[in-house]
């Protein structure tokens, strides 16, 4: 679960408040135009990009600077 992301690059935001939650075992589709930020989302979920604001849930654990290496050792991969 990612909760209230923001991300910003060079001044521009790409997200503001982003929200998304995904359960194991089921597929999920994000879905959004072109620079909607659906995949700054899905790196901000996976550590890969670190949010401005917000925080990533994962496990019942709550994370402010998701960092890949400690997702993946919990069995969250991008």
């Amino acid at each position: 679960r990612v909760d209230c992301a923001a991300r910003a690059f060079g001044g521009r935001a790409v997200l503001r408040s982003a929200t998304l939650r995904a359960h194991a075992g089921r597929v999920h589709a994000l879905v959004g135009r072109n620079g909607a930020g659906k995949s700054t989302l899905l790196k901000v979920a996976a550590g890969l990009v670190a949010p401005d604001a917000g925080a990533v849930h994962f496990a019942g654990t709550a994370y402010l600077r998701p960092r890949p290496a400690e997702l993946a050792r919990r069995g969250l991969y991008y």
